[in-house]
């Protein structure tokens, strides 16, 4: 009987993470959150737990209550046994957290750390992050030494190698030079080889703006 209960226990316990998956597939991020914190309160194992705040973590992310994605993270952190991919995104969206709560310098740290790898996608979005909060408070000399350090690794990807290409152009348009930022966009827009409307929008509008 106690065999069975275990497994009628991880049988309940796996309905509620797929029950929370297919929440979160519909947009019903608040359901889902509600359903995760349930699995996180009868979880027997650690796998589950670290379903239960990955979702949550996910969840609060996109509902912007940064405070739960904090709360989620450091539990995560603090758990252990996450794959390498998870503790990544685990970091980035706790610095991305810390951003949106004005907590810079934990921020900072965190893009940093990140950075050090941008081989894989979390680390070259850190860098973008890391380099548009040093723009957005003013320091541009700070932002272009770290866009060109990323540029110069060579990153195999190419939309956040792109979003660093149109900051670039943004802090040389903000020195004054108005002209080498309009080569900069066009040269872009003429070699990516990305479809994403963004990324051309930013183009246009810019060079929009600034040809004269």
């Amino acid at each position: 009987n106690k065999a069975l209960e275990a497994t009628d226990a991880s049988f309940a316990e796996d309905a509620l993470a797929i029950k929370s998956e297919i929440l979160m597939k519909q947009g019903h991020n608040a359901e889902a959150i509600d359903t995760y914190r349930l699995l996180e309160s009868k979880s027997s194992s650690r796998d589950n737990k670290i379903i239960a705040n990955l979702g949550i973590m996910r969840a609060s992310k996109e509902m912007s209550h940064w405070d739960d994605v904090l709360s989620s993270a450091a539990t995560l952190l603090s758990l252990g046994s996450l794959t390498a991919n998870e503790e990544r995104e685990t970091r980035l969206n706790r610095a991305i957290a810390y951003t949106h709560l004005g907590k810079k310098a934990e921020a900072k740290a965190d893009y940093a750390t990140l950075a050090k790898d941008v081989r894989n996608e979390v680390g070259a979005q850190a860098a973008y992050l890391h380099a548009k909060m040093l723009y957005d408070e003013g320091k541009t000399a700070d932002c272009e030494k770290h866009l060109n350090a990323f540029i110069d690794e060579g990153t195999p990807h190419q939309y956040w190698l792109a979003k660093a290409f149109i900051l670039l152009a943004d802090v040389y348009h903000k020195k004054g030079d108005s002209f080498e930022a309009c080569e900069y966009l066009r040269s872009l827009k003429s070699n990516y080889p990305g479809t994403e409307s963004d990324i051309f929008n930013d183009i246009d509008t810019r060079l929009k703006a600034w040809q004269k």
